[in-house]
């Protein structure tokens, strides 16, 4: 595979970018984990909130009246 020197550079840089785009989610993702953990809610509470439909959400989140 032979590139031009212009398209290599461009290349470079995109990858780069996407490389630096996913550690920063990666961060982000770890962050979330974090404080979710330490409000008591694991992997598997996530998961179950994920997949609830809509009222079942408004349900779990409604404040105490």
């Amino acid at each position: 595979m032979s590139l031009k020197k212009n398209e290599l550079e461009n290349l470079t840089v995109k990858v780069s970018d996407w490389i630096k785009t996913k550690s920063q989610f990666a961060k982000t993702v770890d962050a979330l984990q974090d404080e979710a953990e330490k409000n008591g809610l694991t992997t598997d509470d996530l998961v179950d909130i994920l997949e609830m439909d809509d009222d079942e959400k408004k349900n779990l989140f409604r404040k105490s009246e």
